[in-house]
């Protein structure tokens, strides 16, 4: 069936909010007195909720990790979420598939409301017809947010849609969601094919460029390259 919606992750698919991610949390650890951490390292705080990360990267307890979510999360407001910038080519490509009629969303496990800020700082968030994230006090998944977001388009099936993500976070979810998934590789996950083994995708895109021959294999963006 050919697709009639994509949706998009955020980081590390769409913007690189890294700067911002990587300074938030070593200020945060080090404000309380836990070790900083490398580039490397930092990486792994992109894609999963920041709890999850504080817990599984950092090692913190579930105490400490909740008191490092709140200081992050209020530090990340006030700095961190305009220290990003858009991937190249990004721009051109959801601006030639909002022009063709293509319901567009972004699904992301960042909060809603940082996401719509980073969005509408680089001049994107006109061409999406949704943006679904996490709210203050609620637990979603990454499928719960894809499901959310093909409620938001008017009801578009699953199998109509692809997401379009950089980290086994967005391949599982978009699996468990039903949905078709395209990785990108100059995010902060998939870099080869090896990586995406186990994965059910369309393929892997090493530019905007790419994921737009991609989305032209699977009937969609005639228009594009």
């Amino acid at each position: 069936m050919a697709l009639s919606a994509v949706l998009f992750d955020l980081d590390g698919t769409l913007i690189d909010t890294s700067p911002g991610i990587f300074k938030c949390v070593n200020k945060t650890l080090e404000e309380m007195h836990f070790p900083t951490l490398g580039e490397e390292l930092l990486g792994r705080y992109v894609g999963p909720p920041i709890y999850d990360a504080f817990r599984s990267v950092s090692g913190l307890a579930a105490a400490d990790a909740q008191e490092a979510e709140r200081r992050y999360r209020k530090e990340y407001a006030v700095t961190g979420v305009h220290e990003v910038r858009v991937y190249p080519g990004i721009r051109e490509l959801v601006a030639l598939l909002h022009a063709e009629g293509v319901k567009l969303g972004v699904s992301t496990l960042k909060r809603e409301n940082m996401a719509l800020i980073g969005l509408r700082e680089f001049g994107v968030l006109e061409y999406f017809d949704c943006v679904t994230g996490t709210q203050e006090g609620t637990k979603r998944t990454k499928a719960d947010i894809i499901r959310l977001t093909l409620e938001q388009l008017g009801g578009i099936r699953p199998e109509e849609a692809v997401l379009i993500g950089d980290t086994s976070y967005d391949a599982v979810g978009a699996q468990e969601a039903g949905v078709k998934f395209m990785a990108v590789s100059f995010g902060f996950g998939f870099k080869n094919e090896k990586d995406l083994a186990g994965y059910p995708n369309i393929g892997l895109a090493h530019s905007a460029e790419e994921a737009a021959l991609l989305l032209r294999r699977n009937g969609l963006a005639q228009a594009l390259i």
